[in-house]
């Protein structure tokens, strides 16, 4: 038998175990700089200022609901409500900047009703915060459906999934909704320049220092981390696990309302039926980033590197003018490699 020591002392497997290590650790760094070298050598255009700027509108909200779903995923649940939460913020915006606190009408008189002057029911940012905590007790919800009730937190999800949707196309009757403002002065501010900096990118940095801040000191963000790597463990330590299962998903909720807002306003309408899929798209890029579905592993800095990887690579094949029902197979066929690379890159 040969043992670890002079295995350790053959240069070839020091030198083979040495690279194994940086690539556990760096793959996802290698990987984006190989693609930013094929996207450079076949779509030279990406790097003008308008595709640069579409593609960090890409990023935002995915970056946001990633991140809520990266912490959800530390404590080892899942939440598949984020895209009828993001539709449900989309929707409620609008109308509340049209003049209506709540709307419910319905299909068939919906469209006519709704008025199109702009007349906000409180000031707009009020708005915001108003629905960023709705998405907050939302998030909230589905923790106690699965802590108190006893509902696996994929099935308090789903059922939020539906619920949610339900009632965001309820309010329109299916129909999208823009006014005489579009998505109002503020959001379309949120979606333009400071100076010659894009909004959004400011927004990128300060939401992704915010959740690393808030991991890496708050003792909350490291009782995620405690709680998803060994629940007794994390009982042992006086940890509250019903409390801090209840403010992931609520972070995971207020974070997809956030991403619904300002993509409401770059686009300038709101629909019910928006962001379907993203739920699916999010989980890829979380997993990607090397965040596992047994909870305790991974992070926000994991999840940025599969968010832009995973951006970048809608953006290239959109750009090389491929149409939606390739790109929505591509991006399956994306999702089965990422799996596959995670058995092998994450232990």
């Amino acid at each position: 038998m040969v043992s670890t020591k002079n295995n350790l002392s053959n240069p070839t497997h020091f030198f083979v175990a040495k690279i194994e290590f940086f690539f556990r650790r760096y793959w996802i760094i290698i990987f984006l700089a190989f693609l930013l070298i094929l996207v450079t050598v076949t779509v030279p255009f990406f790097w003008t200022r308008y595709n640069l700027v579409g593609f960090l509108s890409l990023v935002l909200p995915f970056l946001c609901i990633s991140i809520g779903l990266t912490t959800v995923m530390l404590t080892g649940e899942i939440d598949l409500s984020v895209s009828s939460t993001m539709a449900f913020a989309s929707i409620l915006v609008m109308v509340m900047q049209y003049g209506n606190f709540w709307l419910w009408l319905p299909e068939s008189g919906a469209e006519l009703v709704l008025p199109t002057q702009w007349n906000p029911v409180m000031p707009p940012y009020l708005i915001i915060i108003y629905i960023c905590f709705l998405g907050f007790l939302i998030g909230c919800i589905i923790g106690s459906l699965h802590v108190f009730i006893g509902m696996q937190g994929f099935v308090a999800s789903l059922i939020m999934f539906y619920l949610i949707r339900g009632v965001a196309i309820c309010i329109t009757g299916g129909q999208p909704y823009s006014g005489i403002e579009g998505a109002g002065p503020l959001l379309k501010s949120l979606t333009g320049n400071i100076g010659q900096i894009p909004t959004v990118l400011i927004i990128i940095i300060i939401v992704f220092l915010l959740f690393y801040l808030f991991f890496k000191f708050n003792p909350l963000g490291r009782s995620i981390y405690a709680v998803g790597g060994d629940l007794l463990t994390a009982n042992l330590m006086g940890i509250n696990i019903k409390k801090v299962k209840i403010l992931a998903y609520g972070l995971s909720g207020l974070l997809a309302a956030f991403a619904g807002i300002w993509a409401t306003g770059y686009f300038g309408v709101g629909d019910g039926r928006f962001f379907e899929g993203y739920e699916l798209y999010a989980i890829g890029m979380v997993v990607l980033g090397g965040t596992t579905f047994r909870g305790g592993r991974g992070g926000i800095i994991n999840t940025l590197g599969g968010v832009l990887v995973f951006s970048l690579i809608m953006t290239w094949v959109d750009l090389l003018g491929i149409d939606y029902y390739t790109q929505t197979m591509i991006l399956g066929f994306l999702i089965v490699f990422i799996l596959v690379l995670n058995k092998f890159t994450v232990k």
